[in-house]
């Protein structure tokens, strides 16, 4: 008889730590074994920036010239890159991110849209410009180097870091819903 209850303790001391080895052992395997397999799912709409590329490595700088930090500034940016004139579907890229601007409601101050034109000031069509500024008046213009950007939109954190990078063609709801996130998780800007 006290054979069979030793037994039945031996047991149920296995099942106990059983129940709790087991899902150590499982998490043990999801992260070691299987992370390094294949890249694991993201929630994000845009293409997460890696290396991380900060802002103040871009060459930015107002229209007549001066650098510009976008560091130290507080607040989340979205930029809209061309590399020629802006046209098409980048005016069209201008217009999405004006709407899913205004569509943060309260956390609209957290952020500013700024334009970035690849192209140099000689070469740039005046009257293009001069309609953009027009149509958008709030929209900040800054001119960028070539190569390190190229033409799409991107959302830039307040410690000036580009995190998501987006075509022309993503630029409304895709830009709105990572933006609501990346607002809703930050305790900056």
């Amino acid at each position: 008889m006290e054979s069979k209850k030793k037994t039945i303790s031996q047991r149920r001391l296995i099942q106990l730590c059983a129940v709790a080895l087991v899902p150590l052992g499982f998490a043990y395997f999801l992260y070691f074994i299987v992370q390094g397999k294949e890249p694991w799912g993201s929630t994000s709409k845009g293409q997460l920036q890696n290396p991380i590329i900060s802002a103040d490595e871009l060459g930015l700088s107002t229209l007549r010239g001066e650098s510009l930090s976008l560091t130290g500034q507080e607040v989340w940016w979205l930029l809209v890159v061309s590399e020629k004139s802006c046209g098409g579907s980048c005016e069209e890229a201008l217009h999405l991110v004006r709407g899913a601007h205004v569509l943060l409601n309260k956390d609209m101050s957290r952020v500013r849209r700024a334009w970035v034109s690849l192209q140099p000031a000689h070469m740039e069509n005046a009257d293009s410009a001069a309609d953009i500024e027009k149509k958008y008046p709030e929209l900040r213009r800054f001119r960028g180097k070539l190569g390190v950007l190229k033409a799409g939109v991107y959302i830039v954190d307040p410690l000036a870091n580009i995190v998501l990078y987006y075509q022309y063609s993503q630029a409304g709801k895709p830009v709105l819903d990572d933006l609501k996130k990346l607002l809703k998780v930050s305790r900056i800007g």
